[in-house]
């Protein structure tokens, strides 16, 4: 009998946890998306274009246009998908080895049609379970120049499309 209530009570621990985990992950699935949502409106992202993360279970296939996951590639149709490529291109050698050790080959770039509406396809792919994250493709830049103290004599680094003197 102790030990049936043992089990019993062990079992059930181990379905909070995983409950637990389940919850924690949908939340911050979720505020990740309010969170992206509301930097739409700023133009500091590549219009029609976003940064996808694909899980384990879901890749693309050989043609580059569709996914082995059929709810994927439903919802890429119903957002007007133009094409889709690896964020990180193809590697060799040990480059590779990193690549997959990151999982950095379940990124991928979807570029939208303009008639797209960015928002909806971001709350879109975001519910699917075979979506680990989408987001916009956001742009940045820097505004601190280097400390290397060799940057001065790299006249190519800080090139602005100026002219050149000869003579």
């Amino acid at each position: 009998m102790k030990v049936c209530t043992f089990l019993f009570t062990f079992l059930f621990i181990c379905f909070l946890a995983v409950e637990a985990q389940n919850v924690n992950k949908n939340s911050s699935k979720q505020d990740l998306l309010q969170y992206h949502l509301a930097q739409l409106k700023n133009d500091n992202h590549a219009p029609y274009r976003l940064i996808v993360k694909f899980s384990d279970k879901v890749s693309m296939t050989d043609n580059g246009k569709t996914t082995n996951s059929d709810k994927v590639n439903n919802v890429l149709s119903e957002i007007q998908m133009k094409a889709m490529k690896p964020l990180f291109e193809k590697t060799i050698g040990k480059n590779a080895t990193l690549k997959a050790q990151f999982g950095l080959q379940q990124y991928f770039t979807i570029s939208l049609d303009r008639k797209a509406d960015l928002s909806a396809a971001l709350i879109k792919l975001n519910v699917l379970d075979e979506i680990e994250v989408a987001e916009p493709d956001y742009l940045s830049t820097t505004t601190t120049v280097p400390n290397d103290p060799y940057y001065t004599q790299q006249w190519a680094m800080n090139n602005t499309g100026q002219a050149v003197q000869y003579g």
